[in-house]
């Protein structure tokens, strides 16, 4: 019996094995078990960073700068950084037909699935040449499908990076600086963040669907989903609810008077949009500039308005929606289509982008749940020294104690990852439901300096060694 997402998130793991998967569970848990407190307050008024695409990235990408803040410095993340970069960050862009070529097809790639090479002009995430996606074995999904995947999820990111050029929030350290008491501050966001969840905030939801009501006022939209996340809702003890048949889920939201529609990147009339039209909405949240005496300093106070303040007509088509994050996609569809990139300062070797994608993490010394393992670390880390960050994904060919050998993503070569204990084992007599065993798929994040063997990962190198796992669209965890 395949474990359910629940299960793994909450398995009881000695302390030195516990990774980012159940960080991110256990923060998210607290941010629900907070919601009322005068923490959750703090965090909440104090939020002045932005990050976009947060929600759109790889876990894998991303989980190095989160694992290294306090719990609430990410709390505050997630409650208000759903914003864009700033406008200069994307001055240059404007809008593109989005458009994903596929160029070529091999049937057999070096992990034993179909392999697509595609030309795409997406955006900001999902552009550029030769570009790499395999389709899960045993899918079933015809070409068809996966190129309609493909077309949807680089719509869907052109869409995002449009967005960002035109709606700019003001909420960043540097806007912040400058804001005094009683200005106000201006937050958008366009991700389908904690969607249909009765107890969100409710400045987070739905912003992808189809147009149900409309009027110069108002405007509701109605999607198919197959996944709610639960993050507030903490009552419920359950990170997500799963729909494997889907379900339908409404929302509605006021018009902002000064609401800007766009379709194919030209100004269009709200009267262009109509009941059946596909949209992607954009929020704008504003508060007032408040003093915090216990804080010592200014912070987000009172809100004074939510509403659209964007509506993209657009003829996506949200089933067949993939990558990470959006939230949106058909799981039975889009899960199928995982994205290989060059692996961080190994782009030699393919590292996989996998929807849904959680880490079974057998080994860490990345977040405070893992001090026992501080004492194997390096001692050469400084901020200013050649020391960096390295990546590979690997199938294991063989254990030898504390010894694995692991062939590497996109490449017939091997390398090896010597831990400092036998935390295989470890892991595997922890009661995780899925065991590390030969022939299974791993990721590696860990320390070198430029001169250095990439391909012998030593135990002081190690950052993270993990699992590689999927959700499926009944909730359960599969192996990738």
């Amino acid at each position: 019996m395949k474990p359910t997402i629940d299960q793994r998130l909450d398995d009881a793991r000695p302390e030195n094995t516990r990774g980012d998967d159940v960080f991110v569970a256990r923060t998210m848990e607290a941010v629900g078990r907070a919601a009322t407190s005068e923490t959750f307050s703090k965090a909440v008024r104090t939020t002045s960073t932005t990050k976009s695409g947060a929600f759109r990235m790889k876990l894998s990408s991303y989980k190095r700068h989160l694992l290294a803040l306090p719990r609430l410095a990410f709390i505050a993340i997630i409650l208000g950084t759903t914003g864009t970069v700033g406008a200069a960050a994307y001055a240059t862009y404007q809008w593109v037909v989005p458009n994903a070529t596929v160029t070529d097809v091999n049937q057999n790639n070096d992990d034993n699935r179909r392999q697509y090479t595609v030309n795409g002009q997406c955006g900001q995430y999902y552009s550029g040449q030769d570009l790499k996606y395999e389709i899960a074995q045993n899918s079933g999904l015809s070409d068809d499908d996966a190129r309609k995947v493909l077309q949807n999820t680089c719509i869907y990111d052109a869409l995002g990076s449009f967005i960002e050029t035109r709606f700019v929030s003001d909420n960043d350290a540097k806007s912040m600086a400058r804001k005094k008491v009683g200005d106000t501050v201006t937050m958008y966001t366009h991700d389908n963040i904690f969607p249909g969840n009765p107890n969100a905030n409710p400045i987070f939801g739905l912003t992808t669907g189809y147009v149900t009501d409309i009027s110069p006022k108002s405007i509701t939209i109605t999607l198919t989903l197959y996944r709610v996340d639960n993050s507030f809702d903490y009552k419920s003890g359950r990170p997500f609810e799963y729909y494997p048949e889907g379900k339908s889920v409404s929302r509605t939201i006021a018009v902002a008077p000064d609401v800007q529609v766009f379709e194919n990147g030209k100004p269009i009339q709200l009267s262009d949009v109509s009941v059946g039209s596909v949209v992607q909405l954009v929020t704008r949240t504003q508060h007032l500039v408040q003093y915090y005496q216990d804080l010592h300093g200014n912070g987000l106070g009172p809100q004074t308005g939510f509403a659209v303040a964007g509506i993209i007509k657009t003829d996506l088509d949200p089933k067949f929606v993939g990558g990470v994050g959006s939230e949106i996609g058909d799981p039975q569809i889009a899960n199928a289509v995982a994205k290989l990139g060059p692996c961080t300062e190994n782009v030699s070797y393919y590292c996989v982008n996998v929807p849904n994608q959680i880490l079974g993490v057998v080994y860490t010394t990345a977040d405070e749940t893992s001090q026992a393992n501080d004492k194997y670390r390096r001692t050469d880390v400084t901020n200013n020294g050649p020391v960096k960050f390295h990546q590979l994904h690997g199938r294991i060919k063989s254990i030898d104690g504390t010894k694995v050998t692991l062939q590497a993503r996109g490449s017939t070569k091997t390398f090896t990852v010597d831990l400092p204990y036998d935390a295989i084992s470890q892991y595997n007599g922890a009661g995780n439901a899925l065991k590390v065993n030969v022939g299974d798929l791993m990721e590696v994040d860990y320390l070198q300096t430029p001169d250095e063997d990439h391909l012998k990962v030593k135990s002081s190198d190690l950052i993270m060694f993990g699992l590689l796992e999927q959700t499926q669209v009944d909730g359960s965890v599969a192996k990738y």
